[in-house]
């Protein structure tokens, strides 16, 4: 009788401490990615094969606040990946930023759905900055360059530009950002924010 009365009173004990770590992990939601949904799987596997050093984007892969600021403003909370119609054939397009499995670095591609498999093509290739780096649709329009600064033909940047159809900016956030539409079947770009 005795030592059953103790086994209870060991197992009170134990549930009591028990208790508050429970509720604990209870009350912990999971951390929500809003990028799993933007991509089709078909398209995930062909990335992961194609780069083996990269992933796709998951909404960690930004900070928190940036993550929040992009939702109040009425994005989709990836800031990893942009769809449009970048080609204006009325077909959608994926632009996506990939994540390096180590370090800061990232590769944009453009993925777009050809009749047996996707078309992809590499649009950025840098060694850091994912973590503050976003990519969000913009539409067809006339974009001028930065005044802060001169364009630099050898990266590309044009003084200005007019897109026939939506593009993307791709930036760093609160800090630089370049539109990038296709024009004439090739993807042109220009910094509009510094």
């Amino acid at each position: 009788m005795r030592t059953r009365m103790i086994r209870m009173l060991l197992l009170t004990i134990l549930a009591a401490l028990a208790f508050p770590f429970g509720e604990l992990a209870l009350s912990a939601s999971p951390v929500l990615d809003y990028c799993g949904k933007q991509l089709p799987a078909d398209l995930v596997l062909r990335l992961n094969h194609a780069y083996p050093g990269y992933r796709a984007p998951r909404s960690t892969d930004n900070l928190a606040e940036d993550i929040a600021r992009n939702l109040a403003n009425g994005g989709t909370g990836c800031l990893g990946v942009a769809q449009g119609n970048f080609r204006g054939s009325g077909h959608r397009g994926l632009v996506i930023a990939l994540t390096a499995l180590r370090g800061d670095a990232y590769i944009i591609l453009v993925a777009a759905r050809s009749a047996e498999s996707w078309d992809v093509s590499e649009l950025i290739r840098d060694s850091d900055g994912r973590q503050r780096l976003y990519i969000d649709p913009t539409p067809a329009g006339h974009y001028d360059h930065v005044e802060s600064y001169d364009p630099d033909p050898s990266k590309g940047e044009l003084a200005s530009l007019d897109c026939p159809d939506p593009g993307v900016v791709i930036g760093a956030t609160e800090a630089t950002g370049d539109v990038y539409c296709i024009v004439r079947g090739s993807w042109q770009h220009v910094p509009i924010i510094d």
